[in-house]
């Protein structure tokens, strides 16, 4: 999912895992959001977001985004860990920040 965000907007970006349509069980899973000004950086990602669960049986969370990050174009990934130590790239796409009025 392409993301569009203004520079300083501090609303979370919210998902919900399925498998089939269903729910998926992420109890003891850990999740984060790399963000990066180039698709395949050589070295770790300029910004880092760590997920919240917000109901683990439902499969919901939440990335908290209060880092600010500069008007620009971005390439993001997400990665979870699941309850067995398994790193998994579940999403991978571009994230456009926008530079805003209010400062």
């Amino acid at each position: 999912m392409r993301i569009n965000r203004y520079r300083g907007d501090t609303k979370r970006i919210s998902y919900k895992l399925t498998s089939s349509n269903d729910p998926v069980d992420i109890t003891g899973w850990s999740f984060k959001m790399s963000i990066s000004a180039t698709e395949n950086p050589e070295t770790a990602a300029e910004y880092l977001i760590n997920a919240v669960i917000d109901n683990a049986t439902n499969g919901e969370i939440h990335f908290p985004f209060t880092i600010d990050i500069p008007a620009g174009s971005y390439f993001y990934d997400i990665q979870a860990t699941d309850n067995n130590a398994e790193i998994e790239t579940i999403e991978k796409h571009k994230m456009i920040i926008s530079q805003d009025i209010t400062k």
